[in-house]
Order: C-alpha cells, then sequence, then structure tokens
C-alpha cells in the first residue's frame, strides 16, 4: 500500500518538475524585444513557483520516507481474492462463476452417473449373491435330503442284514442239529448192520452144524 503511494508521488513529481522545466523553456524562447523588467519579474515568479513547488515535494517525500520508516515492519497478509475494479472485471467474474457453475454442474452430473453406476452393480451384485445365495440353499437341503435318505437306506440294509445273518444261523444251527441227528442214526444203524451181520455168520455156522451131524447120522443108519 505504502509503495503504491510512493510510487504515485514519485510520478506526480515527475510530472511537476517536466512543466516547470516546459514553463521555463518558453520562458526562455519569449523574444529579447521584450521589456527586461518583464522578463525579469517572470523568471521571480517561475523560481517562486518551482521552490514552492520543490518545498512541498520535499515535505511529501519526507512524509513518505517516515510513513515508510515506522510502517517498515508491517507485513501486507497476502489477498486470496482480488475484487474487480471496473465493470468489465466485474462482467468478466461473473462470466468466471458461470463457467465455474458450469464446470460443477458438469462434474455434479458426472457424479450422479458414476453414483447411478455404482448403485446399478451393487444391485445387480446382490441380486446375484441373492441367486447364488439361492442356489447354495437349495443345493444344500437337497444334500441333507440325500444325506437323510443314504443314512435311512443304510439303516435299513443293516437291520436287513442283521436279520438275515439271524436267519442263516438259526438255519445253520437247524442244519447241524440235523446233520449230528443222522449222523447218529447212520452210527446206529452201522451198529445194527454188524450185529445182523454177526447172527447171520452164527445162524451160517449152526445151519452146516446141523448138515454135518444129519450127514453123519444119514451114512450110519446105511
Amino acid at each position: 500500500m505504502f509503495k503504491n503511494l510512493k510510487d504515485k508521488l514519485a510520478t506526480q513529481v515527475n510530472k511537476t518538475n517536466q512543466t516547470l522545466f516546459s514553463s521555463i523553456i518558453s520562458t526562455d524562447s519569449i523574444p529579447s524585444s521584450k521589456d527586461s523588467g518583464i522578463r525579469t519579474s517572470s523568471i521571480a515568479s517561475h523560481d517562486e513557483t518551482f521552490d514552492n513547488s520543490r518545498s512541498r515535494l520535499d515535505s511529501a517525500a519526507s512524509d513518505i520516507s517516515q510513513t515508510t520508516t515506522a510502517n517498515s515492519n508491517y507485513v501486507s497478509p497476502t489477498r486470496s481474492f482480488m475484487p474487480p475494479s471496473d465493470i468489465e472485471s466485474e462482467h468478466g467474474g461473473d462470466e468466471s462463476d458461470h463457467e465455474t457453475n458450469s464446470k460443477m454442474q458438469k462434474l455434479l452430473d458426472v457424479y450422479k452417473n458414476k453414483f447411478a453406476q455404482l448403485r446399478n452393480a451393487y444391485n445387480e451384485v446382490e441380486r446375484e449373491k441373492d441367486h447364488i445365495k439361492n442356489i447354495l440353499q437349495q443345493h444344500q437341503d437337497t444334500s441333507i435330503k440325500r444325506q437323510t435318505e443314504l443314512r435311512e437306506k443304510i439303516k435299513l440294509e443293516r437291520q436287513t442284514k442283521e436279520q438275515n445273518e439271524t436267519l442263516y444261523r438259526k438255519e445253520i444251527s437247524l442244519r447241524d442239529n440235523k446233520i449230528e441227528e443222522l449222523t447218529q442214526q447212520l452210527t446206529v444203524q452201522n451198529d445194527r448192520a454188524q450185529v445182523d451181520q454177526e447172527e447171520i455168520r452164527n445162524l451160517r455156522e449152526k445151519v452146516r452144524l446141523v448138515l454135518c451131524l444129519f450127514v453123519c447120522f444119514w451114512n450110519r443108519t446105511e
């Protein structure tokens, strides 16, 4: 702020000096036919005006230097926003705001589209997840039902096998008893056959003896 003020004052000093110099030059170019008193008074008035101007400028410069020295430690904050200084800049600011709003609207539309796509993808994933869950549930129910059926079948087969084993054991036991009974009967029959053979041999021996006695008796009779 003080730098800008100092620059403006320096510019004003330069302009004043140029004006004074141009006045002096124009005064020097006056024809020599003029009266020397008029020239002297004109030069004196210009010198007085120049001195007054110089004194005012020196006073302003000293004030500026004092103010600058007193506020040399002041650091102006960085301005993040420069307000427009004229109508054109204000119009440009409106256009910039409009462009910014347009960009923000486009960006908002893009985000809306992305969000819609994300929502659709999420819904599709959820539907696929539910579908897979239903399929897995069906397979699980089918597997449980199949396992239950197999367990019942195995249980029935085991019971049937046990019953058949019991029946086979009973039948085997009956057959063993029958075989033992038949074996005993065969043994008895064999024993009886042996007794009968002994009796037959004895009877044969008796018959032979009877025949021998009859022959002997017959021979004696003759």
